[in-house]
């Protein structure tokens, strides 16, 4: 997984991050406490409770409040706890 970096403000209500190994922005939407509902099955910024911040496709846990994070290069973690999770909008190039 490519983790990114604290939020940078973009305008209200969105952040951007840069992962370490790709030459692109990633726009996110409002982060918020919790998983809205829209987040399931999209590809999103999240963050891992008491962990890393991370880019990930959220499917859901087998169990209530738990999450299936799905990654292009790495097994899938399991049953993960999330404090929020914010949809990617836009992914542009630097």
């Amino acid at each position: 997984a490519r983790r990114c970096g604290p939020a940078a403000p973009r305008s209200p209500g969105s952040g951007a991050c840069r992962s370490r190994n790709c030459n692109r922005r990633r726009i996110a939407g409002p982060e918020h406490q919790g998983v809205a509902e829209d987040c399931i099955g999209k590809l999103c910024v999240v963050q891992v409770k008491d962990g890393p911040t991370l880019l990930k496709t959220l499917k859901r846990g087998s169990r209530k409040g738990m999450f299936r994070l799905e990654s292009w290069n790495a097994p899938p973690r399991e049953d993960v706890k999330l404090a929020w999770a914010a949809r990617v909008i836009d992914i542009r190039p630097r």
